[in-house]
């Protein structure tokens, strides 16, 4: 398995719409930019590297609908789509309730919420039978939690309309394991406690309009220890 170094900044970088590193390199570097990259030129290697201790199941970035602009949004229409973060600028995860059990349908719906958007609001997708999806590459830095547009929190989307009812056990344990996977692993070196892991509700210009992951509801059973409880196990 192979990634491309920058020399410009001696890190090494991730192709765009791919959350993991090539399973070969390409053959024409110059080509590979021109395709890829766009302006200004950077200089690369090959290096080869052990894979990703990643935790999803399944990726199925290339089943959903994305939209590739114009966008109405100035932000979006500058940089061509999310802001372009590398892992390391990841420091923190949100937590989510998608309000739906399709990927698949909430990715078309948010391309023309607010005069169109690039991709799903959610990076992985926990679903209720407790299976882990990445749905966006991890280095972009999608929109979710109103924290601006240089978004710098990781995605994660509970399946579900989990201010309603409880999340199952085996999709709490999921997300859980997700999230302890974001502390410890060396692909996120930006978040390093379980205090790093917060709720929708938490964080953003918004908080306070949104009940989202509706962890604190009455009618879902205030599910917030639950989660974190299921971490701390993890963690000791």
């Amino acid at each position: 398995m192979y990634y491309l170094k920058d020399h410009t900044t001696g890190k090494p970088f991730i192709i765009k719409d791919s959350g993991l590193p090539f399973s070969t390199p390409d053959a024409d570097a110059a080509s590979f930019h021109a395709e890829v990259l766009g302006p200004p030129w950077v200089t690369v290697e090959w290096l080869p590297v052990q894979p990703l201790d990643v935790p999803f199941d399944r990726t199925i970035i290339d089943e959903l609908a994305t939209n590739p602009g114009p966008y109405a949004n100035a932000n979006l229409q500058r940089d061509n789509g999310w802001w372009q973060r590398s892992l390391d600028q990841i420091d923190g995860v949100t937590i989510h309730h998608t309000l739906s059990d399709s990927p698949h349908a909430t990715a078309k719906h948010y391309l023309t919420k607010g005069g169109g958007r690039p991709t799903t609001p959610y990076t992985v997708w926990v679903t209720q039978t407790g299976e882990i999806l990445l749905c966006v590459a991890l280095t972009q830095g999608l929109w979710h939690d109103s924290t601006g547009h240089r978004n710098s929190r990781l995605s994660i989307g509970l399946a579900g309309r989990l201010h309603e009812y409880h999340p199952a056990d085996v999709q709490l344990d999921a997300a859980a394991k997700l999230c302890v996977w974001t502390i410890q692993s060396n692909t996120l070196p930006g978040i390093t406690d379980i205090s790093q892991i917060k709720g929708h509700m938490d964080v953003g210009t918004y908080k306070d309009r949104t009940e989202c992951p509706g962890w604190a509801s009455a009618a879902s059973g205030n599910w917030k220890p639950d989660l974190y409880d299921r971490m701390e196990k993890l963690l000791t």
